[in-house]
């Protein structure tokens, strides 16, 4: 329950794709044919390759930051960076 906002989150930008995607085509039947299949192509490519990067940064940072810290459990060497002294 404590991370239903991020996924809430998730759940929103996948609606804003399903909205931007019904707002490009409703443009469609003013372009005629040839129009339609250039913006088809290009709405579906442009909605597809947003969904896809938003759902894998978003993913990958509920996975990284809110999952995987929750049972990290720091025991090793404390990280001392190279430097000029």
């Amino acid at each position: 329950l404590s991370h239903t906002v991020s996924y809430g989150r998730i759940l929103a930008l996948s609606l804003s794709h399903g909205m931007l995607s019904q707002l490009l085509s409703s443009a469609i039947p003013a372009l005629g044919a040839a129009g339609y299949i250039v913006l088809a192509i290009g709405t579906i490519t442009l909605v597809m390759a947003l969904e896809g990067l938003v759902s894998f940064t978003h993913v990958l940072r509920l996975t990284w930051v809110e999952f995987g810290f929750k049972y990290f459990r720091g025991g090793g060497e404390e990280y001392k960076p190279l430097g000029v002294k």
